[in-house]
């Protein structure tokens, strides 16, 4: 057997793997948004601290940039650029592995998990400014009581 088929036989098998890792960490970060998303529905705020919620986030775009940086999905490899042997071989397993209808059910995944990130920082900048908003509410009181105090 050629060694150009078995790089693009090994390369699709590689990509399969990965992506069947990529949608394990994907799976396992919505479920944990689901959590944060029933409690908001429930009560109608989030339990979570900005802390937590930027590790979160920094997990996410970790996943994010891990998938960019190791599978090369939407780039077909130098190979196949030349020879249309290989590249049928390289779409026919792309097709029985279904690589790109996974990358993009993935990608579609990653998106929501976003959005929930999108939703949540939201929800705590208002929790933020509303606790802003008083301390200035409280300081000005306090200028006025001083003012009165010793006019």
């Amino acid at each position: 057997m050629d060694s150009s088929i078995l790089r693009i036989v090994m390369l699709n098998i590689g990509q399969s793997v990965a992506l069947d890792y990529y949608e394990v960490l994907t799976n396992e970060l919505i479920t944990s948004s689901k959590h944060y998303i029933l409690e908001l529905e429930q009560r109608g705020k989030l339990s979570i601290s900005k802390t937590n919620l930027l590790k979160y986030i920094g997990k996410v775009l970790n996943v994010k940039n891990s998938i960019v940086d190791n599978l090369y999905i939407l780039d077909d490899p130098n190979l196949v650029w030349d020879n249309e042997e290989l590249n049928l071989l390289n779409r026919h397993l792309k097709a029985n592995f279904d690589i790109n209808t996974r990358f993009k059910d993935l990608d579609y995944r990653l998106q929501i998990v976003e959005n929930n990130l999108k939703l949540f920082t939201d929800v705590l900048n208002v929790r933020e400014s509303s606790r802003l908003e008083w301390v200035v509410i409280i300081l000005i009181a306090l200028e006025i009581a001083i003012a009165l105090f010793f006019h």
